[in-house]
């Protein structure tokens, strides 16, 4: 009889019993089995297998299968009621990983400056350093461009549609007066609470879903402070009222309109006079009683008539009433020419023409400043002529765009034919640094607002 010798035998059973940790061996298959850790944390399924106990949630229930069982944070697509939101997360979409652990390397939070979480997309807007003098409050800024990510993100009609402060903190009011959102071309006013020269300025649009701004509600007329009597953008066309943009809501009235007049503006739509007997009539309160006022608007003509009667050339804005010092005052036009007229001196009446021509078919941005010792004709941004103010009061009597209010003193006939548009009446002399801001932002308007790129959450 052969005998084994255990010197021969023992590195066998050695070998036998060794557990190889990259696989098990499967006594029926020979195939290794998957396990991962101590061999004591194994356990054994019903043919015999060891798996590891990690993998299981339940009986009968595996990692993988795509149903969320047991100590399982998701499976697959089942993420039971776990969301970016229920991770402390604002957007963004919730996964999960091989592991069936909830992965939320999609989800995310806004930078510390976003406005509006709902809001997805946004652009920076500046006014760079240097393009104004000075710092003013509360001017309303136009920002009229073309925008991409308008075309491509906003919501037809421009509800999504917010302004906010560049901190984040603070949404800025605005009056759209036009969107296209197939173009993504834009024409709105936002009121600025401060528009620094030496700085710059920057404020945010934001937009791209339906909740965009919900929580943060604004009412346009905001967007022209209590200074502003009246602002008429002129956009309307027909023969209907002209809506007045501010809380007071002062509609101007055309009179000799036949439904010709709408036209192509200076910032977007405007009405073009036809120096016969075109006008608009501003109620009365927009300049009663005024001892200091700007008074600006857009016009492009090719008006050069003159009158023997200087009271009676064709006039921009204004009002004519009877005798010296009877409070009425007016911008006109003589050969071409501009210039002012006033009855608001301490002595007699004062008609200066300056040597500014404006008739030469392009868009000039006219205003008269009243600082209640003279008033100042601003054209484009530079003073151009001067006349008396004394102090006194404007008359109650209403003014008129493209014609002077003077029948009832018998000096009809002063219509002026051309293209008005943005008509603008303050109770404040604005100073000549904000009359050249204002003129500069609404001359080029993309020149002025500077477009950063589109930033998306």
């Amino acid at each position: 009889m052969r005998t084994l010798r255990l010197s021969t035998a023992l590195p066998f059973l050695l070998a036998a019993c060794t557990l190889d940790r990259a696989g098990l061996r499967d006594p029926g298959a020979g195939a290794p089995v998957d396990a991962s850790g101590p061999f004591d944390a194994a356990s054994t399924d019903a043919s015999g297998r060891v798996e590891d106990a990690a993998l299981l949630d339940a009986p009968g229930t595996r990692c993988g299968d795509g149903v969320r069982q047991g100590a399982e944070a998701c499976d697959g697509a089942d993420l039971g009621e776990a969301s970016c939101a229920s991770e402390g997360f604002s957007r963004g979409v919730l996964g999960c990983t091989p592991e069936c652990r909830l992965d939320t390397v999609d989800c995310r939070n806004p930078p510390p400056n976003w406005h509006d979480a709902a809001c997805p997309y946004r652009v920076a807007l500046t006014v760079p350093a240097g393009l104004v003098t000075g710092a003013w409050s509360a001017f309303p800024l136009l920002v009229a461009r073309t925008i991409p990510g308008l075309r491509d993100h906003a919501l037809d009609g421009g509800t999504d549609l917010v302004f906010a402060s560049q901190d984040g903190t603070q949404r800025l009011p605005h009056e759209a007066e036009r969107f296209d959102a197939d173009t993504g071309a834009l024409f709105a006013w936002v009121a600025l609470p401060a528009l620094e020269g030496s700085t710059g300025t920057t404020v945010y649009l934001y937009y791209g879903a339906e909740g965009c701004g919900a929580s943060h509600p604004t009412d346009p007329t905001a967007v022209w402070d209590e200074h502003f009597r009246g602002v008429w953008h002129l956009a309307e066309g027909g023969v209907g009222v002209r809506r007045d943009s501010t809380r007071a809501a002062r509609a101007a009235a055309p009179a000799g309109y036949d439904g010709d007049e709408a036209v192509d503006g200076r910032i977007a739509g405007g009405d073009g006079m036809d120096g016969m007997n075109d006008h608009l009539v501003l109620p009365s309160a927009a300049t009663r009683d005024l001892t200091t006022f700007t008074m600006c608007l857009w016009i492009r003509t090719g008006e050069s008539r003159s009158n023997a009667t200087a009271w009676r050339n064709p006039t921009l804005i204004g009002q004519i009433t009877t005798g010296y010092q009877s409070g009425d005052v007016g911008i006109l036009s003589e050969a071409g020419r501009v210039g002012l007229r006033s009855g608001l001196c301490a002595g007699i009446d004062e008609l200066r023409v300056s040597g500014t021509t404006i008739a030469d078919d392009t868009w000039h941005h006219v205003c008269a400043v009243g600082d209640g010792a003279t008033v100042a004709l601003h054209v484009d941004g530079t003073q151009v002529a001067q006349v008396c103010a004394g102090g006194r009061a404007v008359d109650p009597q209403a003014f008129w765009v493209g014609g002077q209010s003077g029948e009832a003193a018998g000096e009809a006939g002063a219509f002026h034919q051309g293209r008005f548009d943005e008509v603008q009446i303050s109770d404040v002399a604005r100073a000549p640094g904000w009359l050249q801001a204002s003129h500069r932002n609404q001359r080029d308007p993309e020149a002025f607002v500077a477009l950063g790129p589109e930033e998306a959450l």
